[in-house]
């Protein structure tokens, strides 16, 4: 079950790849030289928000009990059935 919604997944596409390619591209990657291993934190990071934007699962959300899917939003405000 899928508990990452459109527009979540959305943002954590965007931000996942900005910071996945801001440690690596030559142009920004100075500014991230006196991190040291700080900077391959930020690059899981990273990584972790893009798989999660994929998959549309976020362990974090599952253990929060968060949902941020319309559909599911949906079902939860319906009537209760009879």
């Amino acid at each position: 079950m899928t508990n990452v919604g459109r527009t979540d997944a959305v943002l954590r596409y965007v931000i996942g790849i900005m910071l996945v390619v801001a440690v690596f591209h030559p142009d920004l990657g100075w500014r991230f030289e006196a991190w040291g291993n700080w900077k391959h934190a930020l690059t899981a990071v990273g990584v972790v928000l893009v798989a999660t934007a994929v998959s549309h699962i976020c362990p974090a959300y599952w253990v929060f009990g968060i949902n941020t899917c319309q559909s599911a939003l949906r079902r939860d405000t319906r009537w209760p059935r009879r």
